[in-house]
């Protein structure tokens, strides 16, 4: 794993006793991904934050551009202990992978579609690389929520959005909490499913109109 060089900032809040079994989930998701495609010298940086993350989880990644995440973790949390005991970590590092690949390849967040795409993409990295089911972001719509916002996506894939609207359902009239992620996650199990050959893993570089144009 020379590839990976991990960043741990302590200097204010220190990882504890967790240090090691942080370092081993975040080594098991590279491991993971890597065994899948071929992973450039990443950069990583490890900080524990209180009150960051996803409530639910206690974690959260965030990609910043070619060869460089962060996954910022509470370990306060009272989810933080069963997330890591489900294994949440290494899946995040995995979702992670894909975001900073997809940078390298296509870039992000060209207007939605692109976002959804990419969303789409890194969970379905993440079923490829462990199996798993969907996470609670790529399941929070309801099948009549779907329905109506599909139609809605499919409008603005190609424009500028709001970010925080439709992933986060920040905002008036937003789309319900999480709506992009599962919205994503739905497009590219679509585009999965009429392509058999294809995988997560030989899609970082498939542009998002091109996917798009077979799933709407």
């Amino acid at each position: 794993m020379s590839s990976l060089q991990l960043h741990w900032l302590e200097a204010v809040a220190p990882f504890g006793r967790w240090r090691a079994a942080i370092q081993t989930d975040i080594e098991a998701g590279w491991e993971a991904a890597e065994r899948r495609v071929v992973l450039p010298p990443t950069d990583v940086l490890v900080q524990c934050v209180p009150q960051g993350g996803i409530p639910e989880l206690g974690m959260v990644g965030h990609a910043y551009r070619p060869g460089c995440f962060s996954i910022t973790l509470d370990t306060a949390n009272p989810n933080f202990t069963t997330a890591m005991a489900a294994g949440a970590l290494p899946r995040q590092v995995v979702h992670e992978i894909m975001h900073v690949l997809r940078f390298a390849a296509t870039g992000y967040d060209h207007n939605l579609g692109d976002a959804l795409v990419s969303e789409g993409l890194c969970g379905r990295f993440v079923q490829e690389c462990f199996g798993t089911p969907a996470e609670l972001w790529e399941a929070a719509l309801t099948l009549a929520e779907l329905s109506t916002w599909l139609p809605r996506a499919q409008a603005a894939a190609g424009a500028r959005h709001d970010h925080a609207a439709w992933f986060f359902g920040r905002g008036a009239n937003a789309p319900p909490r999480w709506a992009g992620y599962t919205l994503g996650f739905h497009l590219v199990g679509r585009y999965l499913a009429a392509h058999p050959e294809a995988l997560p893993s030989t899609l970082v570089g498939i542009h998002a109109a091109r996917l798009l144009k077979d799933v709407f």
